[in-house]
């Protein structure tokens, strides 16, 4: 345990929420070990975020003109890949979460209609999303 504390000791330092993440991910590969039977260990299961670091607080943040705009030269620019540039414009444009677009499939695009239907799987509100 002293070996994982220290790593998280020194993360916390300059990045506590980033501290917090790291324990939780390492806490679920662990599991992932533990139920494939590839390692045993329970030594992270009685730690939380709050013993390591702190937990990320929620914001309302949103871009700034200046930023929405440096971010548009970026993408005239071509300095992202492709798939970047198409998942950013398409963020911008629908307003949405990041896995509400990843995740979306074909049969929910109404072409016709003009229509992008998020069903309530992938809505973080588990509430179907209607987005014009």
């Amino acid at each position: 345990l002293r070996h994982w504390l220290a790593c998280f000791d020194q993360m916390a330092k300059r990045s506590p929420v980033s501290a917090g993440f790291l324990l939780q991910v390492c806490k679920q590969a662990l599991k992932y070990c533990r139920k494939r039977r590839y390692a045993i260990s329970n030594v992270l299961d009685d730690m939380v975020v709050g013993d390591v670091g702190k937990k990320a607080e929620v914001s309302e943040r949103v871009l700034t003109n200046k930023e929405l705009g440096e971010l548009l030269s970026a993408l005239v620019d071509k300095i992202f890949p492709p798939y970047y540039s198409a998942l950013i414009r398409l963020l911008i444009v629908f307003g949405c979460r990041t896995t509400e677009l990843r995740r979306s499939e074909v049969q929910e695009w109404d072409f016709k209609e003009m229509l992008w239907t998020v069903p309530k799987e992938h809505s973080k509100t588990k509430v179907a999303i209607f987005r014009p």
